[in-house]
C-alpha cells in the first residue's frame, strides 16, 4: 500500500470554505488539522485548508506595521559597518516599551 495519497483524490475533502460562517471555517480547519496529524500509516498531500474571507498573513501585517513589506526586518540595519548598535540602550528601551511591551525604567 502507498503510504502518500492526494486528498483531492477523496471524494468528501473540500478544504475551501465556501461561506463566511465561523461554524463552516471552524470545521474545516477542524479537520485539516486533524488530517494533518494522520502521518502513521498513510500521508496526506494537498491543500489542507484554504479560506478565501480572511486576508492574507502578509496582508495582515502590512495593516500592522506599514512598510513592512518593503522593507522587512532582515533588510533593516541594526549596526554601524563597525558593529556597534545604531540605537543606544535608552532609545531601544523606549521603542521597546511603545511598541512591544512594558519595560522597566
Amino acid at each position: 500500500m502507498k503510504r502518500l495519497y492526494k486528498l483531492e483524490d477523496q471524494d468528501d475533502w473540500d478544504p475551501v470554505v465556501r461561506s463566511s460562517s465561523e461554524e463552516e471555517a471552524e470545521n474545516k480547519l477542524t479537520r485539516a488539522w486533524l488530517k494533518s496529524r494522520e502521518g502513521d500509516d498513510r500521508i496526506p498531500l494537498s491543500v489542507f485548508y484554504q479560506n478565501p474571507y480572511v486576508s492574507t498573513f502578509e496582508d495582515r501585517l502590512a495593516e500592522r506595521i506599514p512598510g513592512y513589506q518593503s522593507m522587512p526586518p532582515t533588510k533593516q540595519r541594526i549596526a554601524t559597518p563597525q558593529g556597534s548598535p545604531i540605537i543606544d540602550d535608552e532609545a531601544f528601551k523606549k521603542l521597546f516599551r511603545n511598541l512591544i511591551v512594558d519595560v522597566e525604567k
